[in-house]
Protein backbone atom coordinates (compact mmCIF):
# COMPACT_ATOMS: atom_id res chain seq x y z
CA UNK A 1 0.00 0.00 0.00
CA UNK A 2 1.19 3.45 -0.65
CA UNK A 3 0.23 6.50 0.22
CA UNK A 4 -1.57 8.00 -2.86
CA UNK A 5 -4.55 6.50 -2.07
CA UNK A 6 -4.87 8.55 0.59
CA UNK A 7 -6.86 11.34 -1.41
CA UNK A 8 -10.60 12.45 -2.08
CA UNK A 9 -13.24 11.45 0.65
CA UNK A 10 -10.30 9.75 2.65
CA UNK A 11 -7.87 12.19 1.70
CA UNK A 12 -4.34 13.20 4.66
CA UNK A 13 -1.79 15.58 4.68
CA UNK A 14 0.41 12.73 3.45
CA UNK A 15 3.25 15.57 3.59
CA UNK A 16 2.38 16.02 7.47
CA UNK A 17 1.62 12.30 8.65
CA UNK A 18 4.35 10.62 6.37
CA UNK A 19 6.24 9.01 9.09
CA UNK A 20 3.12 8.03 10.97
CA UNK A 21 1.15 7.28 8.04
CA UNK A 22 4.11 4.45 7.03
CA UNK A 23 3.96 3.02 10.49
CA UNK A 24 -0.17 2.45 10.21
CA UNK A 25 0.38 1.23 6.60
CA UNK A 26 2.69 -1.79 7.80
CA UNK A 27 0.29 -2.72 10.61
CA UNK A 28 -2.85 -2.21 9.20
CA UNK A 29 -2.62 -3.48 6.06
CA UNK A 30 -1.26 -6.90 7.42
CA UNK A 31 -4.29 -6.76 10.09
CA UNK A 32 -6.94 -6.33 7.49
CA UNK A 33 -5.60 -8.87 5.10
CA UNK A 34 -5.29 -11.43 8.33
CA UNK A 35 -9.27 -10.64 8.89
CA UNK A 36 -10.15 -11.06 4.93
CA UNK A 37 -7.94 -13.86 4.03
CA UNK A 38 -6.94 -15.72 6.96
CA UNK A 39 -3.25 -16.19 8.48
CA UNK A 40 -2.55 -19.30 6.12
CA UNK A 41 -3.34 -17.68 3.15
CA UNK A 42 -2.15 -13.93 3.74
CA UNK A 43 1.54 -15.28 4.76
CA UNK A 44 1.06 -17.35 1.15
CA UNK A 45 0.51 -14.35 -0.80
CA UNK A 46 3.18 -12.36 0.82
CA UNK A 47 5.97 -15.01 -0.25
CA UNK A 48 4.56 -15.47 -3.57
CA UNK A 49 4.68 -11.88 -4.23
CA UNK A 50 7.65 -11.56 -3.05
CA UNK A 51 9.48 -13.79 -5.94
CA UNK A 52 7.84 -14.25 -8.99
CA UNK A 53 4.30 -14.89 -8.28
CA UNK A 54 1.28 -16.79 -10.10
CA UNK A 55 -1.22 -15.37 -12.17
CA UNK A 56 -3.68 -16.55 -9.41
CA UNK A 57 -1.62 -13.66 -6.80
CA UNK A 58 -1.72 -10.77 -9.45
CA UNK A 59 -4.92 -11.83 -10.11
CA UNK A 60 -5.67 -11.01 -6.28
CA UNK A 61 -3.67 -8.25 -5.91
CA UNK A 62 -3.99 -6.45 -9.57
CA UNK A 63 -8.17 -7.18 -9.98
CA UNK A 64 -9.60 -9.19 -12.91
CA UNK A 65 -12.51 -9.10 -14.97
CA UNK A 66 -14.56 -12.56 -13.99
CA UNK A 67 -17.96 -14.14 -15.81
CA UNK A 68 -21.13 -14.76 -13.66
CA UNK A 69 -23.53 -16.25 -15.41
CA UNK A 70 -22.65 -14.22 -19.08
CA UNK A 71 -21.94 -11.29 -17.03
CA UNK A 72 -18.92 -9.56 -16.52
CA UNK A 73 -17.37 -8.78 -12.95
CA UNK A 74 -14.81 -6.80 -12.21
CA UNK A 75 -12.77 -7.58 -9.01
CA UNK A 76 -10.68 -4.13 -8.63
CA UNK A 77 -8.29 -5.55 -6.62
CA UNK A 78 -5.87 -4.83 -3.68
CA UNK A 79 -3.70 -2.13 -5.83
CA UNK A 80 -5.20 -0.41 -8.49
CA UNK A 81 -4.93 2.63 -10.70
CA UNK A 82 -8.24 3.70 -9.89
CA UNK A 83 -6.47 4.32 -6.09
CA UNK A 84 -9.47 2.20 -4.31
CA UNK A 85 -8.34 -0.16 -1.73
CA UNK A 86 -10.13 -1.94 0.94
CA UNK A 87 -6.73 -1.68 2.85
CA UNK A 88 -6.76 2.32 2.72
CA UNK A 89 -9.91 2.57 3.81
CA UNK A 90 -9.08 0.49 6.90
CA UNK A 91 -5.79 2.42 7.66
CA UNK A 92 -7.70 5.51 6.73
CA UNK A 93 -10.12 4.54 9.73
CA UNK A 94 -7.21 3.23 12.05
CA UNK A 95 -5.50 6.57 11.80
CA UNK A 96 -8.31 8.60 12.55
CA UNK A 97 -9.08 6.85 15.77
CA UNK A 98 -5.55 7.19 16.74
CA UNK A 99 -4.90 10.61 15.50
CA UNK A 100 -8.20 12.17 16.91
CA UNK A 101 -8.16 11.00 21.10
CA UNK A 102 -4.56 11.33 23.17
CA UNK A 103 -3.98 9.40 26.35
CA UNK A 104 -3.26 11.94 29.22
CA UNK A 105 -2.94 10.79 33.22
CA UNK A 106 -6.23 12.33 33.58
CA UNK A 107 -7.58 9.90 31.08
CA UNK A 108 -8.45 9.84 27.30
CA UNK A 109 -8.53 13.55 25.80
CA UNK A 110 -9.84 14.79 22.48
CA UNK A 111 -7.07 16.75 20.94
CA UNK A 112 -7.92 20.59 20.89
CA UNK A 113 -6.11 22.62 17.89
CA UNK A 114 -5.59 26.58 18.47
CA UNK A 115 -7.72 28.25 15.91
CA UNK A 116 -9.58 25.51 14.61
CA UNK A 117 -12.77 23.90 15.96
CA UNK A 118 -12.72 20.09 16.86
CA UNK A 119 -15.86 18.03 15.37
CA UNK A 120 -16.38 14.51 16.11
CA UNK A 121 -14.49 12.38 13.65
CA UNK A 122 -16.97 9.53 14.49
CA UNK A 123 -18.86 10.29 11.24
CA UNK A 124 -15.50 9.69 9.16
CA UNK A 125 -14.38 6.87 10.81
CA UNK A 126 -17.91 5.28 10.01
CA UNK A 127 -17.58 5.84 6.70
CA UNK A 128 -14.13 4.38 5.96
CA UNK A 129 -14.87 1.21 8.37
CA UNK A 130 -18.34 0.67 6.31
CA UNK A 131 -16.50 2.06 2.96
CA UNK A 132 -14.19 -0.92 3.61
CA UNK A 133 -16.16 -3.72 4.35
CA UNK A 134 -18.04 -2.79 1.18
CA UNK A 135 -15.02 -3.70 -0.77
CA UNK A 136 -13.96 -7.03 1.05
CA UNK A 137 -18.21 -8.19 0.77
CA UNK A 138 -20.12 -11.26 2.41
CA UNK A 139 -21.71 -14.19 1.82
CA UNK A 140 -24.82 -12.45 1.66
CA UNK A 141 -23.64 -10.43 -1.28
CA UNK A 142 -25.31 -10.38 -4.90
CA UNK A 143 -22.48 -12.36 -7.15
CA UNK A 144 -22.33 -9.84 -9.69
CA UNK A 145 -21.14 -7.60 -7.04
CA UNK A 146 -17.34 -7.15 -7.14
CA UNK A 147 -16.29 -7.86 -3.95
CA UNK A 148 -13.04 -9.46 -2.18
CA UNK A 149 -15.90 -12.15 -1.09
CA UNK A 150 -16.46 -12.91 -4.04
CA UNK A 151 -13.69 -13.18 -6.27
CA UNK A 152 -12.46 -15.44 -3.93
CA UNK A 153 -15.51 -17.22 -4.07
CA UNK A 154 -15.73 -17.46 -7.76
CA UNK A 155 -11.93 -18.42 -7.98
CA UNK A 156 -12.32 -21.34 -5.50
CA UNK A 157 -15.59 -23.03 -7.43
CA UNK A 158 -13.51 -23.36 -10.56
CA UNK A 159 -10.97 -24.50 -8.84
CA UNK A 160 -11.02 -25.51 -4.63
CA UNK A 161 -6.81 -25.16 -4.85
CA UNK A 162 -6.77 -21.99 -6.17
CA UNK A 163 -6.84 -20.08 -2.59
CA UNK A 164 -7.25 -23.71 -0.65
CA UNK A 165 -6.08 -21.90 3.09
CA UNK A 166 -8.85 -18.90 2.91
CA UNK A 167 -10.53 -18.52 5.90
CA UNK A 168 -13.01 -15.50 6.05
CA UNK A 169 -14.22 -13.59 9.15
CA UNK A 170 -17.35 -12.05 8.43
CA UNK A 171 -17.06 -8.45 9.91
CA UNK A 172 -19.55 -6.11 11.00
CA UNK A 173 -20.49 -2.70 10.07
CA UNK A 174 -20.31 0.07 12.33
CA UNK A 175 -22.87 3.74 13.36
CA UNK A 176 -22.02 6.65 15.34
CA UNK A 177 -23.55 5.19 18.40
CA UNK A 178 -21.94 2.28 18.00
CA UNK A 179 -24.47 0.00 18.09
Amino acid sequence: MVNDYFILDIALPVDEVQTELTGFISRYEKEILIKCLGYDLYSTFITALSGTPDQKWTDLRDGKVYQVNGVNVKWNGLVNTDKISLIAYYVYYKFLVSSSEFASSNGVKLINNENAANINPRQKQVYAYNQCLDLIGSPSDSVKKGTLYNFLTYSNGLNSLTYPNWEFTQLTKINIFNI
